[in-house]
């Protein structure tokens, strides 16, 4: 009899020294044996919280990879206009199209340095 009640006792203070460390380090789940099924869910719970950090990361990469596009197209159409201005101007004034022509290229070379700079990521 008092071999049983020792045991009882062996056997009431592992359990609560289980229970403190639980309490101590916040996990229920030490080990896969503790709770089998609650320690399957606990894995795919993980596996899907990773997988959902991942496509969060994504569209943070994604949103980045717009705005440049945007900013990049509206530099590219302010280009764009200013050479169709150019191009109305040198229309009416022949005597200057050595000098419309040096503008047009100063503008594709900035639209070649604003398209390299935006899309080489």
């Amino acid at each position: 009899m008092s071999e049983k009640v020792f045991s009882e006792i062996v056997r009431a203070r592992e359990k609560m020294n289980d229970i403190q460390l639980d309490i101590a380090t916040g996990k229920k789940l030490r080990k896969p044996s503790s709770d089998p099924t609650v320690f399957l869910q606990s894995t795919k719970f993980k596996h899907t919280f990773s997988r959902n950090e991942q496509f969060v990361r994504n569209i943070d990469n994604i949103l980045q990879r717009i705005s440049v596009t945007t900013t990049a197209l509206d530099q590219a159409y302010e280009i764009v206009v200013k050479a169709k201005e150019i191009a109305i101007r040198g229309s009416f004034d022949l005597k200057s199209g050595k000098s419309f022509a040096e503008n047009i290229d100063q503008l594709i070379d900035e639209l070649i340095y604003i398209f390299c700079k935006g899309f080489s990521r």
